[in-house]
């Protein structure tokens, strides 16, 4: 009976180590990527060199708390949430997608780098004089 059960659980145990681990990554669809985000990081990348990290150079510490609402509706809300910096309050907007690798906030274009479910990566490109630059928004799904 033990050499039964002991062969048993190895052969369990095995079965489920092998399992192939499905892609969880959900499609983008207005759906998906609908919620209430934060933003984690803002990276900038310049002519292809090292990415930076410019979060706290970008955004004063009061906007990092805030909470942008994407519904499924195709509008937004921002909300100037926790520590209070602005006095313009909460904004609103339309946004739309277009396809799975394009979001647009009030008419500005962003190429959705990736998204996870509880995160999305949103970017955009400028050339201009020669250089060009690369950011990288990360925002995490509240």
């Amino acid at each position: 009976m033990k050499k039964t059960l002991i062969a048993f659980v190895a052969i369990v145990s095995l079965a489920t180590s092998c399992k192939k681990e499905k892609d969880e990554t959900p499609a983008v669809t207005k759906e998906n990527v609908a919620g209430t985000y934060k933003i984690a990081s803002v990276k900038v990348q310049v002519n292809g060199g090292a990415e930076q990290d410019i979060t706290s150079t970008y955004y004063d510490a009061c906007e990092l708390d805030d909470q942008q609402t994407l519904k499924t509706d195709m509008t937004y809300l921002k909300v100037d949430a926790g520590t209070q910096c602005s006095t313009v309050g909460d904004v609103t907007g339309v946004w739309d997608l277009p396809n799975s690798t394009t979001i647009v906030l009030d008419g500005f274009s962003f190429t959705i780098k990736s998204f996870t479910g509880s995160q999305l990566v949103v970017g955009e490109s400028d050339a201009s004089g020669g250089v060009t630059t690369s950011y990288a928004i990360t925002l995490n799904k509240q």
